[in-house]
């Protein structure tokens, strides 16, 4: 086997690989067993015929063929190997000629070279949500509209109504939607069936059917609807209104377990509220400490990794776009583009996954963060309590290596962020392990 190795670029190397005869005759004798047991030669037991008769048989490039995919997986595996190479990833391998010496392209991604430098000085301030009247007394009035019941009144339709109609939608000439009797509540911003619908309804009154035409917006997201108008008949048969009670006492007595008056609700509501806000805060924070470490650390990724990050996002659009019942050549037509535009328009996103990734492992790396397998098994138990099916199907799930494995990488990220989180908040570095030095392996991402 013949190596050359290209210039190191980008974090990423290409080895020029030729095989010499013997190197090419183990994976013809790997081939020859793999093929002598499928085929049947008059004269031979079935998968007792030596290799020669077998090449003759079959041809030797039929043997050629079964051995190509294992030759070049294994021979990208050596040549990493003896070029003593630490990958990112798996290797992009193409074979370049079959005669008259097989030669191999390995695209390698190099491991990035990232140093975090004094990120123990990073700080990033935390707003301490503060909850307001006004946010305690939308959730009274809230609160207030779910318990009010509903009563018939005779007038025409007002916004936040709950309505009965007869409906009849179109789009081109096509009925979209022939309903009758349909209850319907016509809040502000109700997208049901397109945008604008709720408003058009508004002021119509009973037994007569009115006639009006919506522009569907163009950033709709059933594409085949989007940019066109829809015109319909409605025909109201009912209107009702909320009988909203008053905000009193009594009022606070007949919410939830009850409360002894208007007050101690409003407090409840406050707790409520700081807790949630609380929720909140601490989650944008998180992703705030992340973001200042990620633009504090410079590094170059691998063209290849960034391609195949890339390649996954678009097959995670596909999936999404297939679960609305959309194909991707439609979706592309409807918005002018073609598949290059898109990826070229995800790349951006794509470059921030993998610094993201990559910073957290090596975070994960100098500061020596593992997980233990009882910490696993607790966190095991937690999610799985009961004997409910659904316990059952994530105690399989995380008795599975690879479910174990998902479950310990989630463990590590959080236990991470724990750790980054304790430096920008300038927390005693007590809360830290204590920084080691960087050991050069082969690096894997949270």
């Amino acid at each position: 086997m013949k190596i050359n190795q290209a210039e190191k670029k980008q974090n990423q190397t290409v080895l020029q690989v030729a095989l010499e005869p013997e190197d090419v005759e183990k994976y013809m004798n790997w081939a020859y067993k793999r093929v002598v047991g499928r085929i049947k030669i008059p004269g031979f037991r079935k998968g007792k015929a030596p290799r020669n008769i077998v090449e003759r048989f079959v041809g030797r490039e039929a043997l050629l063929n079964e051995s190509l995919d294992h030759m070049a997986s294994d021979t990208a595996r050596i040549a990493i190997d003896q070029e003593k190479l630490e990958i990112s990833g798996p290797p992009d391998v193409e074979i370049e000629e079959l005669e008259p010496t097989i030669t191999l392209k390995i695209i390698v991604p190099l491991v990035p070279n990232i140093d975090l430098g004094e990120y123990t000085k990073l700080r990033v301030p935390f707003n301490n949500p503060e909850i307001t009247d006004e946010q305690v007394d939308d959730s009274l009035k809230q609160i207030q509209k779910e318990m009010a019941p509903w009563e018939p009144v005779d007038r025409p339709v007002k916004i936040e109504d709950m309505i009965t109609i007869d409906v009849e939608g179109s789009v081109d000439n096509e009925i979209v939607i022939n309903e009758k009797d349909v209850v319907y509540i016509a809040e502000p911003g109700n997208e049901r069936p397109f945008p604008g619908f709720a408003e058009k309804i508004v002021g119509l009154s009973k037994g007569l059917q009115q006639n009006f035409s919506l522009d569907i917006p163009e950033d709709y997201t059933v594409t085949k609807f989007a940019g066109k108008k829809s015109d319909f008949a409605v025909t109201v048969s009912e209107i009702k209104e909320r009988k909203l009670s008053t905000l009193d006492d009594e009022f606070a007595k007949g919410v939830g377990e009850g409360f002894d008056d208007l007050e101690a609700l409003r407090v409840k509501l406050r707790e409520n509220l700081k807790e949630h806000a609380n929720l909140h805060s601490e989650k944008e924070y998180r992703e705030a400490a992340i973001d200042a470490l990620v633009d504090h650390t410079e590094f170059e990724l691998p063209p290849i990794l960034i391609e195949r990050e890339v390649d996954a996002m678009m097959r995670d659009n596909e999936d999404t776009l297939k679960r609305q019942q959309i194909d991707m050549d439609q979706y592309l037509s409807s918005l002018g583009k073609t598949t290059d535009e898109i990826k070229e328009e995800l790349k951006e996103d794509a470059v921030k996954r993998l610094r993201r990734s990559w910073t957290l492992t090596k975070l994960a790396e100098i500061q020596d963060i593992k997980v233990e397998e009882d910490e696993v098994n607790s966190r095991v138990d937690a999610m799985s309590t009961g004997d409910s099916q659904n316990s059952k199907q994530l105690r399989q799930l995380f008795n599975s290596e690879r479910g174990r494995d998902s479950l310990r990488r989630s463990i590590i990220t959080e236990k991470v962020i724990d750790a980054l989180v304790a430096v920008t908040k300038g927390e005693t570095e007590d809360k830290l392990p204590k920084r080691k030095k960087s050991s050069r392996k082969t690096a894997k991402k949270n």
